[in-house]
């Protein structure tokens, strides 16, 4: 699911009926959802980079067929 700015946000808000101190609270947790998902992702990609350097020491350092040194 995309994120959706807080102007975005802010602009449905203004739409309904909700009190201010409810949309102050939904624009809150909002970025907090932002920030969780973005830290997430950042460990998810650290771990693939983590893999990647473990499976990168398997690649040959000699092209199969060359003679040696």
């Amino acid at each position: 699911m995309p994120f959706i700015s807080d102007a975005d946000l802010q602009a449905a808000l203004d739409k309904t009926n909700l009190s201010a101190e409810i949309s102050a609270e939904v624009l809150e947790v909002n970025q907090q959802a932002r920030l969780d998902g973005l830290r997430a992702a950042l460990v998810v990609l650290a771990g693939v980079a983590l893999l990647a350097l473990f499976a990168a020491r398997r690649i040959p350092t000699a092209q199969p067929g060359s003679a040696p040194g």
